[in-house]
């Protein structure tokens, strides 16, 4: 999807199958598709030396496994970011649908005793041809309101008193937003080593009662890494990192979906493939890693 040639974010994507005689076998539409009405045109103006301050906060030190060697190597990279064509603010970078920034550490007195019992779920939607033909809206596409955020909180707090009851102020509720008739709680370890894999969790909410059915947990994924040695001496400070991978960065026009505004607004996306290794300095391209 796309404004006058330029992206948007959340991208939309249109997928179309045909069969050996050339005859439709599948079509699909996926995220939005905007009209002109919920666009705030304008024309892109920006250049690094504009956004080079926000690049350089941009700039992070993340451990980067390297499975043959059994070890982690430290590089600095490029946290994409969207500059809005003004100047006036960042907005962060989201892949697809409605979704709701919470950013609340959670905290709790007491811990809950009770057994969390996972519930089945089913991720696989059984859609109608008559609802596809009739245009009705994906229930997705609800917005989440301000009441059922409360109490999707709530019920994420009580979550974790019974699961990870010594865990009081240590899990952050970074965003929640509706996927498969269910809501979507992604939460992360607030203090944790600056790794490529981060410590998560998945929660996988009832729209209706608002309690926690199932969760995914990646600790055990995680603990592939935990023999790998870490380098602990760094030859590349942030500034030098900064100088060797600035001819790398690249500022692309984006039109992108501001929740405040409820509006398309152009912004520059601030990106780089590559990675300054902080032991040798070497440049590095982030997909080889």
């Amino acid at each position: 999807s796309s404004i006058n040639g330029v992206t948007v974010s959340p991208s939309g994507i249109i997928e179309i199958k045909l069969n050996s005689e050339d005859k439709l076998t599948y079509f699909s539409i996926n995220g939005p598709f905007p009209s002109a009405d919920k666009v705030t045109e304008d024309t892109f103006s920006l250049k690094l030396e504009d956004v080079e301050q926000i690049a350089k906060e941009q700039l992070k030190l993340i451990n980067f496994p390297l499975r043959k060697q059994k070890k982690l190597i430290p590089v600095y990279c490029l946290e994409e970011i969207y500059v809005t064509n003004d100047l006036s603010k960042t907005l962060p970078f989201i892949y697809q649908g409605l979704v709701y920034t919470i950013d609340e550490r959670l905290h709790w007195q007491t811990s809950d005793k009770k057994s969390f019992k996972r519930r089945h779920v089913n991720l696989i939607e059984d859609i109608a041809a008559v609802q596809a033909f009739s245009f009705e809206p994906h229930p997705d596409l609800i917005p989440i309101t301000d009441s059922e955020e409360e109490k999707c909180i709530s019920s994420v707090r009580d979550f974790l008193r019974q699961v990870y009851p010594g865990d009081t102020g240590k899990w952050l509720l970074k965003t929640l937003h509706r996927d498969n008739g269910y809501i979507q709680g992604k939460l992360s370890l607030i203090e944790q080593e600056s790794s490529i894999f981060q410590r998560k969790l998945m929660l996988l909410i009832d729209p209706i009662s608002f309690k926690v059915l199932n969760y995914m947990d990646n600790k055990d994924f995680l603990g592939i890494y935990e023999e790998f040695q870490v380098t602990d001496s760094l030859n590349i400070d942030s500034e030098n990192a900064f100088e060797l991978i600035k001819n790398t960065i690249e500022i692309k026009p984006v039109y992108v979906y501001d929740f405040e505004q409820k509006n398309y607004v152009l912004c520059g996306k601030i990106d780089s493939n590559y990675g300054i290794n902080a032991i040798s300095g070497e440049v590095l391209e982030l997909n080889d890693l």
